[in-house]
């Protein structure tokens, strides 16, 4: 069974925070004309457990994605964040999030005025 803690604005900007977006498993991502969803497995040492966090950027004013170069399918399976950089005011979030497919190059996601969300997935 799927269990989803939904966070406050407040609590969820806590735990952006003191996760270290860099080198971070990504487990998932997906985009469409109204959101960006990327799914984190960031590990809590204090339970000596993977989390895993839903980051869902939606209803922004304006969007791009870079996806470099060519990449293989192999790629796919090994994707990490490598930074997140962002201001937020409110539960507004303008920024830009890197993307490691494997080592093949960089991806990167600007998003502007974006609604933030954070679910946890236990």
């Amino acid at each position: 069974m799927l269990y989803i803690k939904m966070l406050s604005v407040s609590e969820g900007f806590k735990i952006i925070n003191d996760i270290e977006w860099h080198d971070l498993p990504v487990d998932s991502i997906s985009i469409n004309e109204t959101c960006v969803c990327i799914i984190v497995t960031p590990y809590d040492e204090s339970t000596k457990l993977y989390k895993r966090l839903e980051l869902k950027l939606s209803n922004f004013t304006s969007m791009s994605v870079s996806l470099g170069d060519k990449f293989t399918s192999f790629a796919l399976r090994d994707l990490e964040v490598s930074s997140f950089n962002y201001t937020h005011e409110g539960d507004r979030i303008t920024g830009e999030i890197g993307i490691l497919p494997g080592n093949e190059g960089l991806w990167t996601i600007k998003f502007e005025q974006a609604k933030c969300d954070l679910h946890e997935n236990t």
